[in-house]
């Protein structure tokens, strides 16, 4: 597996009182709050003491190409000597002090948001309180899924362990966790559905393979009906929340059925941060990082194929052709011409309970092929990044498939210009701080 991310302290959430296995996590959780807290302390002394080496550190904020965006601005910032465990602030003219959080993408790496109009000098310095910055998202737990709440308002969830199927008639062959559902917009509507009746095996924000070849068969991992693949949850390696984004780190394996007995392909590690909208009605922002690596030392051949990688199932509500419209970064709407495009980002969106509302996706420019060819159905509200379009490749032992992906969910109509700045804020390495006095 990817070598393990240094744990950040942030604040515990208020969690329930345990109630089953994921409650049991949640509950050990609440014990390792306190450990943290006794960190913070000790972290405040040494600041303390080492404070004028290094007080504060200044950033240069390039100015937003779409000043008036409707999607605030999330930047990626190094800060040399900062400690990861540390709680940060960011002041600048016309800012209101803003949290700086350590982001998963990289070690050393911190994350801040800011309204699109804010350019020019910031600064940013430790928090020197005797309490830490408080959590910004709330969770809690619901049939196995993760709930994901800010001011009372539930952002998203992640399903962990299979839940409670939503009709009776659903085969037990299709129980499934380790994928987000549902995706809320700033209004509430749910942009993702789960268990379609066409399609049982989409749900929501998930990430499978569907042809590939292992050990000279043929397991399928996507249409799960089949029989012949499985991705399955194993478990949390990591759940807190800080002032800025709530930080999810989980385990999947993926197995062959097609040998008589379950046979280990793939390790896959998510690492999710959800974060915390600056105002009630901003958009909400998903940032998800995919890690493969083989489970053996054999490797896993994906043949060219037109689906395959993350699934994005859109609402219910869009089913059928005039109901979900589609906008690529390149500027197509055709969803028959989008479909096999390479594009930066795809948009999705439709009607929820009579207002249009909707999700985009941002693929890394780090990812394999990019930019990667999207797969768009023709009838149904489904896309999906597909590298293998592109043509055969594997998964080789010792290396490491790694696909990362911003998720924008809004209401209203998607707006270009806010997703392109939105995906340049997100392709941009780190912003270097200057270390101050």
């Amino acid at each position: 597996m990817a070598s393990p991310i240094p744990q950040k302290r942030l604040t515990s959430p208020p969690f329930p009182e345990p109630q089953g296995p994921l409650n049991e996590y949640l509950s050990t959780m609440k014990f390792m709050s306190m450990i943290m807290l006794v960190r913070r302390i000790a972290w405040l002394c040494a600041v303390s003491l080492i404070q004028p080496l290094w007080a504060d550190w200044t950033v240069a904020i390039p100015p937003a190409a779409a000043r008036h965006s409707s999607v605030p601005r999330l930047l990626k910032l190094e800060l040399p000597g900062a400690d990861l465990l540390g709680h940060y602030e960011a002041t600048g003219r016309g800012l209101k002090r803003v949290p700086v959080q350590s982001h998963p993408e990289s070690p050393g790496t911190f994350l801040v948001q800011m309204p699109a109009h804010f350019s020019g000098s910031m600064r940013v310095k430790p928090v020197l309180r005797r309490r830490p910055l408080a959590s910004a998202i709330q969770i809690s737990t619901n049939d196995h899924r993760l709930e994901f709440r800010a001011g009372g308002r539930l952002l998203m969830g992640f399903q962990s362990f299979p839940g409670t199927f939503p009709r009776s008639n659903i085969k037990p062959i299709f129980r499934r966790g380790g994928y987000f559902h549902p995706l809320v917009t700033p209004s509430g509507r749910w942009v993702t559905d789960d268990f379609p009746t066409n399609h049982v095996h989409h749900h929501g924000v998930w990430f499978a393979w569907t042809n590939t070849r292992f050990d000279g068969r043929t397991p399928d991992f996507w249409n799960m009906g089949d029989g012949k693949g499985l991705v399955e949850f194993v478990e949390l390696n990591q759940l807190d929340a800080g002032p800025l984004h709530a930080r999810l780190r989980s385990t999947q394996r993926y197995q062959d059925l097609t040998s008589g007995a379950p046979v280990n392909v793939l390790i896959e590690t998510w690492d999710a941060s959800v974060v915390a909208p600056m105002q009630p009605d901003a958009p909400r922002v998903l940032d998800l990082d995919v890690q493969q690596n083989c489970a053996s030392e054999k490797p896993l051949f994906l043949p060219e194929y037109r689906y395959g990688g993350i699934g994005i199932r859109g609402a219910g509500s869009w089913d059928g052709i005039p109901h979900a419209r589609f906008l690529t970064s390149n500027g197509e709407s055709d969803r028959v011409k989008a479909h096999a495009t390479r594009a930066k980002w795809c948009a999705m969106w439709g009607r929820v309970d009579g207002r249009d509302c909707g999700i985009a996706v941002l693929a890394h420019p780090g990812n394999f092929r990019a930019p990667e060819p999207i797969r768009v159905h023709p009838s149904e509200p489904f896309l999906n990044f597909a590298p293998s379009q592109a043509g055969d490749f594997e998964i080789k032992p010792g290396a490491t498939h790694r696909a990362r992906y911003r998720l924008v969910v809004f209401d209203g109509a998607p707006d270009p210009a806010s997703l392109d700045q939105a995906w340049n804020d997100y392709a941009a390495p780190g912003l270097r701080g200057v270390p101050g006095r």
